[in-house]
């Protein structure tokens, strides 16, 4: 859908754009009350990756867990807002101007992902979306939900687990633990299919700096933010598109995805 040039410059925003100037020591004891040497050992002060909304800071607690911190960047909320505040004039702009934006429903689709991007702001939304997701995965063998540490979390920062792994693109690394890739897409698409068709409660950021493999293989997802909801129906009608992708029976798909 865009040129090369562009995709590099996107994949920078994962976990690779400019960090702010953060003492994380002062904002964790502004933030929770506390004196940072009685609860870790030792917090690194430049971090480690830096993406659009946050940043990430590993650490270790007085328990000897290695942890990672992820602190919302200061202004964020007002950035944001801002940058939506713009997006709802254009729709409004776009949709008076051109009918055939308004048979496109535009305007549906801005509140949309307002509604989403303003929900991966709140830590505490994602630290809820964890837990959840852990008990939909307890029994899984496959999957490896990272552990969070709630006396150091809320709004704007969360604590968890430190996880040792690699990209799930990373072909060399794969090969290096003797995983073929093609058994990580196997796996991978079924994790998926249990979360879509399942749980109705599924990971809607799945980029390479999201999910990572452990060299035992399990499948790690480490953002949270960006959560997904399907009701029964929705499940049901999604079920049928997957049956039908089977059966490569693409009339009966296009009319399941038209009731969708």
């Amino acid at each position: 859908l865009v040129p090369e040039e562009l995709i590099l410059e996107l994949k920078k925003l994962q976990d690779d754009v400019p960090p702010e100037p953060i003492d994380i020591e002062k904002r964790l004891a502004d933030e929770f009350g506390i004196v940072v040497r009685d609860h870790f050992l030792e917090i690194e002060s430049v971090p480690f990756a830096a993406a659009s909304i946050s940043q990430v800071y590993k650490a270790t607690l007085l328990s000897g867990d290695k942890v990672i911190l992820k602190v919302k960047r200061s202004n964020i909320q007002q950035i944001i807002e801002s940058d939506l505040a713009l997006i709802r004039d254009l729709v409004f702009f776009l949709e008076r101007k051109y009918e055939r934006l308004q048979k496109l429903f535009i305007s549906e689709i801005e509140k949309s992902f307002e509604n989403s991007l303003l929900k991966e702001l709140s830590l505490i939304n994602e630290y809820q979306n964890i837990e959840r997701f852990r008990k939909n995965f307890a029994k899984s063998k496959d999957v490896y939900v990272p552990k969070t540490y709630q006396d150091y979390c809320n709004n704007n920062i969360l604590c968890m687990e430190f996880i040792e792994g690699f990209k799930i693109t990373d072909i060399e690394e794969l090969r290096r633990v003797k995983i073929e890739p093609k058994k990580i897409i196997e796996k991978g698409f079924d994790i998926y299919l249990k979360q879509l068709l399942d749980d109705g409660f599924f990971h809607a950021d799945p980029h390479p700096g999201n999910i990572f493999v452990k060299d035992n293989g399990q499948i790690v997802f480490i953002d949270f933010g960006s959560m997904g909801v399907l009701t029964i129906s929705e499940r049901e009608i999604l079920e049928e598109v997957v049956i039908n992708f089977g059966l490569k029976n693409s009339k009966k798909i296009v009319r399941s995805l038209k009731k969708m």
